[in-house]
């Protein structure tokens, strides 16, 4: 994740590999996040919001559900 200007890192989201055996027999995940330690509460619930964001379209997109974004 970029600050506003797109200038500085702020944190990361990623996926986190959980091994073969979890990976192919579960749909379970896990995410890692990144962030500084001095970084303003408000914009670490936005990191973890995000994340939760990204797991549920993530779920949707594998149950067969298109997903379509709005640009109006």
């Amino acid at each position: 994740l970029k600050s506003l200007d797109e200038q500085s890192l702020v944190g990361k989201i990623s996926k986190q590999w959980s091994g073969l055996v979890r990976e192919a027999f579960t749909d379970a995940d896990n995410f890692g996040i990144q962030f500084p330690l001095d970084l303003d509460v408000k914009m670490k619930a936005v990191m973890l919001g995000a994340c939760f964001l990204i797991r549920g379209l993530e779920s949707r997109a594998a149950a067969g559900s298109r997903i379509r974004f709005s640009t109006t």
